[in-house]
């Protein structure tokens, strides 16, 4: 579960079900503004109040334009192997960050990082040659940094170890 305020009326939780819920209230009230499969979302992002990401279980992610009046899934799979029953999916995604309204960068297990340049049509992995942990990421005035659980800090803007 995560929230997000964009300002100090606007604002979103992720949760569980593939739930988005929205309050523009400054949180007095909430509706849910978006639902999918029953998957688990963990992470949520805005860069304003129109532009925004949320990300998680299975590679799920999700982006908005318009405030999230519409959601579109952009990058994530779960399926159950007809051959061996077992579940097949994307890598969980443990946090989000929307730095404009055209780049995101989306962290997960086992140091699985991606970003997008241009709104979600495509995703990059990105390969850093860390050791496989944990990650998240987060947005500081200036610049997104990728932080590695065990204490290692690293700018991932143009990336350097």
């Amino acid at each position: 579960m995560d929230v997000h305020f964009a300002n100090a009326s606007k604002g979103w939780i992720v949760s569980e079900r593939t739930h988005i819920l929205y309050t523009e209230n400054g949180g007095e009230t909430w509706r849910v503004q978006f639902s999918d499969q029953d998957f688990i979302l963990k992470s949520v992002s805005f860069c304003d109040e129109m532009n925004g990401w949320a990300a998680g279980e299975y590679g799920y992610i999700y982006h908005t334009a318009d405030g999230g009046v519409n959601w579109e899934k952009q990058a994530g799979y779960f399926t159950i192997s007809q051959e061996t029953d077992e579940v097949e999916g994307g890598n969980y995604l443990f946090d989000v960050v929307a730095v404009d309204p055209k780049t995101a960068w989306a962290v997960g297990i086992d140091t699985f990082i991606m970003k997008t340049s241009d709104a979600g049509k495509t995703w990059q992995e990105i390969t850093t040659g860390l050791p496989r942990r944990s990650c998240s990421a987060w947005k500081q005035p200036v610049p997104i940094l990728f932080h590695w659980r065990y204490g290692a800090v690293y700018r991932i803007c143009g990336w350097r170890p």
